[in-house]
């Protein structure tokens, strides 16, 4: 539960755009939002998509095959995605499977970013270990993941300005 719908929410400056559940797998099917920058005339709209969270949903190991061809089938059948957003819980390593998935879509040519959640559920102290462990594991640079929190707001007008830089140098 890395906090996927909170996240969309806080972007949007929605409270209950996305469903927001304490335990994950209530995403299941592929959410589409238009979205705007105000005032943008280069990159006045773009869609973000939600994707069911597969890695930890207690739900069978059929209907989580099932979610894994719709994610993929999604990321190989549309040539105009230009970026992702991989979330990584603050407090948890990515799993194999999950560095996978983030080199596939690196892959495909999408320019990745990264956002760390939850981090008002550590000390700010470690921000920058973190931030260093999952860079390596990644293969990315430091300063291009983003510490976040749904909850206080932090990290997020980053988050934003990220987002939006990447689809605009690809516009």
């Amino acid at each position: 539960n890395v906090g996927k719908s909170s996240l969309l929410n806080r972007l949007a400056g929605q409270k209950s755009l996305a469903r927001v559940s304490s335990s994950p797998g209530h995403t299941r099917l592929l959410n589409l939002f238009a979205a705007r920058v105000p005032g943008d005339l280069v990159l006045p709209r773009f869609g973000l998509v939600d994707l069911p969270g597969y890695g930890y949903a207690a739900v069978s190991g059929d209907e989580q095959a099932k979610w894994h061809e719709l994610v993929r089938g999604y990321f190989e059948r549309r040539s105009n995605l230009r970026s992702f957003v991989f979330l990584v819980d603050v407090r948890r390593t990515p799993a194999p499977e999950d560095v996978a998935l983030f080199r596939w879509l690196v892959g495909l040519g999408m320019t990745p970013l990264v956002a760390v959640t939850k981090a008002e559920k550590i000390h700010k102290s470690t921000y920058h270990k973190v931030r260093q462990d999952l860079a390596i594991l990644l293969g990315t640079a430091p300063e291009a993941i983003i510490v976040t929190s749904s909850n206080t707001g932090l990290g997020f007008e980053n988050l934003r300005l990220a987002i939006i830089g990447a689809l605009s140098s690809q516009v």
